[in-house]
């Protein structure tokens, strides 16, 4: 006698939004599919419409007539895709929340600069850097290259998927890819380079606003992980020191978890920019990469976790009061 099983649960699941985000980051772990393998592209548009020697008024202009370049036909495809969008299959969902994770190259950069470091080779770990830097990492000291990767990593960890996962959660997937674009650009352009100070200037502001709420959601979610309630209440007292506030605090915390000293001045193109010394009093070495990757991503293998026990729950009760 055949028995006729239901799978309906487990296709609600995968259709649900903390399911899609289950699959996708499992995805994600495996192969380094993120939207930023199109920063080079934008980058490519920057330089050509970003010339030397512009006026600041004219730089923050085109800075605005580039984002338009992008985002014009970037949002004429996502319209395109939503058109052709079903719901009883939410493949859109997962190419563009898979197109805005970036977990994979975050793990082989860090694994490869700490590796590298403890085994002595600080030229293949400046080279391993610089998928993580907007440095030049040439001159860089074993420090400062376990300083910077330290710290890029807890950012990297908050722009390649807690603001695509919480912009997801929140308004879906158009708004995910939308996010992870405005944080791209703000790479891109970055302010701390000097000739996008200006041009880049409406990007900063956009990345800052798309990874606000996500930073602080981080933030207490490092509190979980580690219940470290002295760290996060002395990182929130230092955040007020760093140009962006939400950045501050994840790298104060990081800081003082750790003991280990972090910010201080650093050196793009050539311009010294100077940030105040955070944290403890010890250098950061290979083995605080290690520590600073786990961290982070424990915390967000934690929250996709609960995400997906929540809609199970969720799923099993239904099935109950249906029954």
């Amino acid at each position: 006698m055949l028995v006729e099983v239901d799978y309906s649960p487990v296709l609600e699941f995968f259709r649900s939004r903390p399911g899609v985000v289950g699959t996708a980051m499992l995805v994600a772990m495996i192969f380094p599919l993120s939207g930023n393998l199109c920063s080079l592209l934008i980058s490519r548009i920057g330089d050509r419409v970003c010339t030397p020697g512009m006026h600041p008024s004219t730089a923050s202009m085109y800075g605005v007539l580039a984002n338009l370049m992008v985002l014009a036909p970037v949002g004429a495809l996502l319209w395109c895709m939503s058109v052709l969008y079903d719901e009883a299959l939410p493949v859109y969902d997962y190419l563009l929340l898979l197109f805005s994770l970036e977990y994979a190259s975050i793990r082989s950069s860090a694994r490869d600069v700490s590796f590298r470091l403890r085994n002595g080779e600080l030229k293949q770990a400046r080279r391993g850097a610089r998928n993580l830097l907007l440095r030049d990492t040439d001159s860089m000291s074993e420090m400062g290259i376990a300083k910077a990767v330290a710290e890029s990593v807890v950012l990297r960890f908050l722009q390649g998927y807690f603001v695509p996962v919480f912009w997801y959660l929140l308004l879906g997937a158009t708004a995910a890819a939308v996010s992870s674009i405005l944080i791209i650009m703000s790479r891109s352009f970055s302010v701390k380079l000097p000739k996008y100070e200006h041009f880049g200037r409406l990007n900063a502001n956009l990345g800052s606003f798309a990874s606000a709420a996500p930073g602080i959601l981080m933030a207490l979610l490092l509190l979980l992980t580690t219940f470290d309630l002295k760290s996060l209440s002395r990182a929130a007292g230092a955040m007020k020191f760093h140009p962006n506030r939400v950045s501050g605090l994840l790298i104060a915390f990081a800081a003082f978890h750790f003991d280990i000293s972090l910010g201080g001045p650093r050196i793009y193109q050539g311009r010294k920019i100077r940030y105040n010394r955070i944290g403890g009093g010890t250098d950061p070495a290979a083995v605080h990469v290690d520590l600073c990757y786990k961290m982070v991503r424990n915390t967000a293998l934690l929250f996709t976790a609960g995400l997906i026990v929540f809609q199970i729950l969720r799923l099993v009760y239904l099935h109950k009061t249906m029954h």
